[in-house]
């Protein structure tokens, strides 16, 4: 009996960015911090919403979630096909990335992950080591273990750096493609 792999059927991968739920929900599980959403209770997860709400509603105003969903693609499921989500790649969802302010905010929360690690006064190789794990789900090179351990240096610095060099690999095409 032949194998799918020895048929040549999972010889390779198609790279894909994530969709919308899924970027979101890895960017909250890694930061321990929960995104809002207009209308639903702290703590849900994007995966677990029906769709987009619109943004003509006055009386509501858009959650940091649902903006970030709705620049994504995550169609608001007005239809029943797939055709509805756009997976294209547009210049705001690489503004979004690289300056969002809502994720400048989970970054800074005083209750996220990156605030313990900083109240626990943890050395820097451990720190560079927890974070590699918690967000890109591996260790860090030797060349990137050195250029964090460099960047994190200053004690009084420190806590920018930390917030800095999360966002980069909340940023790294290994995170946004595959996490």
């Amino acid at each position: 009996m032949r194998t799918l792999l020895s048929c040549g059927l999972l010889a390779r991968a198609l790279v894909r960015r994530l969709p919308a739920e899924t970027l979101l929900d890895a960017q909250s599980q890694a930061l321990d911090v929960p995104v809002t959403f207009s209308g639903y209770s702290t703590g849900m997860r994007a995966g677990q919403m029906p769709g987009v709400r619109r943004s003509r509603d006055r009386d509501r105003r858009a959650g940091e979630g649902d903006r970030f969903l709705a620049t994504f693609g995550k169609p608001q499921r007005l239809l029943a096909c797939a055709c509805e989500r756009s997976q294209e790649t547009t210049l705001k969802q690489a503004l979004t990335l690289m300056s969002d302010a809502d994720l400048m905010h989970r970054l800074e929360d005083s209750s996220g992950r990156l605030e313990r690690w900083l109240q626990d006064r943890l050395p820097v190789d451990e720190l560079v080591e927890q974070l590699y794990w918690t967000i890109l789900s591996r260790a860090p090179t030797a060349d990137e273990r050195q250029m964090a351990a460099t960047w994190l240096a200053n004690d009084r610095e420190r806590p920018a750096a930390l917030r800095d060099l999360a966002w980069a690999l909340l940023n790294a095409k290994e995170f946004v493609f595959r996490h």
